[in-house]
C-alpha cells in the first residue's frame, strides 16, 4: 500500500483511510523496537493498483501522548468524521507492569473526538455528544497560586483565553502540565506508577490559547489549541483528588464532573 522506502518498523496493523473535508489521510499503527505508535499520511489511495500516493511531508503524528494507538474513524449522519483510538501501546512488558493488570484488565478507548482539517493538518476536538455527561459546572477565576478540589478523578477542565502567559496544572500529583512563556514549550510529566520519578514529554506549541482535559481515574486527554495537538496518555491516580494551579496574570476556567446517566 506505501512505498518500500518509507520506515514501517517490523509491522504496521489497523490501517484506516479517512475522507475530512475532500481530503484523504491515511493512519497506520506501526511497531518498531523503541515505541508503537500511531502514524498518518496525507495524500490519494489508488484502489486500481491498491496503493496510497502520498502526498507532501512524510509521516506525522495524530497525538503526542504515551499510551495513543490504532485510531479507527467513522463519517456520522451529519458528515462529521468521527474517531476513538486504543488507550494502550508500549512493549509487552511496560503494558503487563500497569496496576489494573492485578485486577484483570487492562486499557480502554479514547473518548469519541472530531477530526477537521487546519492548515495542513488534521486537528481533533471532543464531540460534542460528551457535554451530556457533564454535571455541576463550576466556574473560577485563577491567578497565583490557586488549590481546587472537585473530590474525583473524573473531571473535564477547560482553560480559555491563555494568551500565552506561564501556566501550569498539577493534578493530583499523578501529572503535570507546564508552559513557559518564554520558550513557548509545554513540558507534560506522568508519574510512573513503578517508582517516584515521571515519564516527561517537551511540545513546541507557539502562542497558548486554550486547554482542554479529560480525565478519569487511570487516563488523561488534552487537547491544546482547539486540538492542533493532542496528548493521551495512562496516569493512575490516588486518592489526591486537589489540583494545584499556577498562573503569572489571571485565567478563566471551568470545571465539570463526569458522570455517565
Amino acid at each position: 500500500m506505501l512505498d518500500d522506502s518509507l520506515d514501517l518498523g517490523y509491522m504496521c496493523e489497523c490501517p484506516d483511510i479517512m475522507e475530512v473535508q475532500g481530503q484523504e489521510f491515511l493512519i497506520l499503527s506501526r511497531q518498531k523496537e523503541e515505541n508503537c505508535k500511531e502514524i498518518i499520511f496525507a495524500g490519494k489511495m489508488d484502489y486500481k493498483n491498491g496503493r496510497f500516493l502520498v502526498d507532501g511531508e512524510a509521516e506525522k503524528s495524530l497525538d503526542e501522548g504515551f499510551d495513543f494507538y490504532a485510531p479507527q474513524s467513522f463519517v456520522d449522519e451529519s458528515g462529521r468524521c468521527l474517531l476513538s483510538g486504543w488507550l494502550g501501546s508500549g512493549e509487552l512488558e511496560y503494558q503487563m507492569s500497569q496496576p489494573p493488570v492485578k485486577e484483570g484488565w487492562l486499557h480502554s478507548l479514547t473518548i469519541p473526538r472530531e477530526v477537521y482539517v487546519c492548515g495542513k493538518g488534521l486537528c481533533q476536538r471532543p464531540a460534542r455528544e460528551l457535554k451530556a455527561l457533564r454535571k455541576g459546572e463550576q466556574s473560577m477565576e485563577c491567578k497565583g497560586v490557586s488549590v481546587i478540589d472537585r473530590g474525583t478523578a473524573s473531571l473535564e477542565i477547560l482553560a480559555e483565553n491563555l494568551k500565552g502567559q506561564t501556566v501550569s496544572y498539577e493534578i493530583g500529583g499523578a501529572l503535570k502540565v507546564c508552559y513557559r512563556k518564554e520558550d513557548q514549550i509545554m513540558r507534560i510529566q506522568r508519574k510512573k506508577w513503578d517508582s517516584p520519578s515521571y515519564d516527561e514529554k517537551m511540545l513546541p506549541l507557539g502562542c497558548l490559547d486554550n486547554m482542554h482535559i479529560f480525565l478519569d481515574y487511570s487516563t488523561a486527554e488534552i487537547f491544546i489549541n482547539n486540538g492542533k495537538i493532542t496528548f493521551t496518555s495512562k496516569v493512575y491516580f490516588d486518592a489526591d483528588t486537589q489540583i494545584r494551579i499556577f498562573s503569572d496574570e489571571k485565567i478563566k476556567m471551568k470545571t465539570w464532573l463526569l458522570e455517565v446517566a
